[in-house]
């Protein structure tokens, strides 16, 4: 016997015989009961970016297996992080080796480099979670701790999609991360775009 909710190989020798443990689980939420008032100051979402990322997290709650659950939450993330551009010297050099790499007829080579002009994207999602605790009133101190998480768990990630494997996966911690960045855009869509949200920063800190 094995658990049919989760996946598992059998081997054809055997006849299946699974056990379900609760056969039938219904839920059922009411958005106004649980947002009440707030959901008549809050605009309606239409950022197509933003929508397709509920989309996902709402889908993600049907899952039972923590991996999966993990990937959903980090392509949330990953989907919803705008990575930097680079100096323009750094750029510069770039492009020069590109020029050089034009010459071997390498596409691969030549895309890898087109990529470096931009930062990583395990850099960009740690600064979308940095704005999205700060658009919620987070001090530095907890900015600092959401951010090396998101680089933590980051991390795993990239192992989990390389490698097939990594550490020990932090569901709760990707589902906490997911949960700020998601209420600071429905907030604040300018949380998404690091170079608006400084600006506006900027114009806030201005006496």
């Amino acid at each position: 016997k094995y658990d049919g909710r989760i996946p598992t190989l059998i081997p054809s020798s055997f006849t299946p015989d699974p056990e379900w443990g609760v056969p039938n689980i219904t839920s059922y939420m009411d958005g106004t009961l649980v947002l009440g008032t707030k959901l008549n100051s809050i605009s309606p979402v239409t950022d197509i970016r933003l929508v397709a990322a509920l989309d996902l997290e709402v889908a993600s709650r049907y899952d039972v297996l923590p991996r999966s659950i993990f990937l959903a939450q980090l392509t949330i993330l990953d989907s919803l992080a705008v990575k930097s551009e680079r100096e323009d010297a750094t750029k510069q050099w770039i492009d020069e080796k590109i020029q050089e790499a034009n010459k071997l007829n390498d596409p691969g080579l030549i895309s890898s480099l087109t990529n470096l002009k931009q930062g990583s994207h395990g850099a960009a999602v740690r600064a979308l979670v940095s704005r999205a605790v700060r658009a919620i009133g987070g001090d530095p101190t907890e900015q600092s701790a959401k951010s090396k998480l998101a680089g933590q768990l980051y991390n795993v990630r990239s192992a989990l999609s390389h490698a097939g494997s990594g550490p020990t996966l932090n569901v709760r911690g990707a589902r906490e991360l997911v949960s700020i960045v998601l209420k600071a855009s429905i907030l604040d869509i300018d949380v998404l775009d690091p170079i608006a949200f400084a600006a506006k920063q900027c114009d806030g800190n201005k006496p």
